[in-house]
């Protein structure tokens, strides 16, 4: 019933377009009728959309590559549906090029899949660089003040299919060997050794399958591990954060 009385709406004011303000805000269309309504106050004499959370800063090559299950495809859908380009959108802000930290720190995280190898190059980017080091450090900042939060170690509750303990690990390799890898935690700068197992998976930058082979001291990786029954960790998974034909 909703969404035959949105659709009907829209087709009234396609058909008979109100002459007064006409503002859409606080969706991202991402239901077919409110999207069809949507497009249609985009139209309108004096229709105006507030769209929250569109990211006028990813830059074209990410736009292309963004799937459903990105957080900005609704608006890529509603752009489509419309008929405009994403940079048609204003925005509100008089200053274009200002954003924050944790917007810089959070679009990074989000990037596709197809364009993460861009991450690699962050380093020479000074003004991107900056803004996500601010950010992690006020992360860095929040850690330190909750006294009972352990963000990387995860308490699997025994009625599960895998009650072990869960370990995620962001560091360098120190050393690694076919059996066992050792790796720096960029937090607090620990050593932790972990045994790679015949389920363990490997993988490159992007996700794809890799040979322990490829991997090399110093590279940084991101790695998810468990505890076997003599309570030692046990590498799930292992995943290189830096592109691993460019080693050798």
């Amino acid at each position: 019933r909703r969404n035959a009385l949105i659709l009907a709406l829209a087709d009234h004011w396609e058909k008979h377009p109100p002459q007064t303000p006409v503002i859409g805000a606080g969706s991202t269309g991402s239901i077919p009728s409110t999207s069809r309504l949507l497009s249609v106050i985009s139209r309108l004499p004096n229709g105006c959309l507030l769209l929250p959370g569109f990211d006028p800063q990813i830059n074209n090559k990410s736009w292309e590559a963004i799937e459903e299950t990105h957080p900005q495809y609704g608006f890529k859908h509603l752009f489509a549906q419309i008929g405009i380009d994403r940079n048609d959108v204003q925005n509100l802000n008089s200053d274009t090029n200002t954003y924050t930290p944790r917007e810089t720190l959070a679009r990074e995280i989000m990037r596709p899949a197809e364009t993460s190898a861009e991450w690699i190059i962050l380093k020479d980017k000074t003004e991107d660089k900056a803004h996500i080091t601010k950010a992690i450090d006020n992360l860095t900042h929040l850690y330190k003040e909750a006294e009972d939060f352990i963000p990387k170690v995860i308490l699997v509750s025994e009625t599960s299919l895998r009650p072990d303990t869960q370990l995620v690990l962001l560091g360098l390799i120190t050393d690694i060997s076919t059996k066992k890898v050792t790796i720096t935690d960029r937090s607090t700068g620990a050593e932790h050794t972990f045994d790679f197992t015949k389920t363990t998976q490997v993988e490159d930058l992007t996700g794809e399958e890799a040979s322990i082979s490829d991997f090399e001291k110093d590279v940084s990786v991101l790695l998810v591990a468990t505890t076997n029954e003599d309570g030692e960790f046990e590498v799930r998974t292992m995943r290189s954060l830096a592109p691993l034909d460019e080693l050798n």
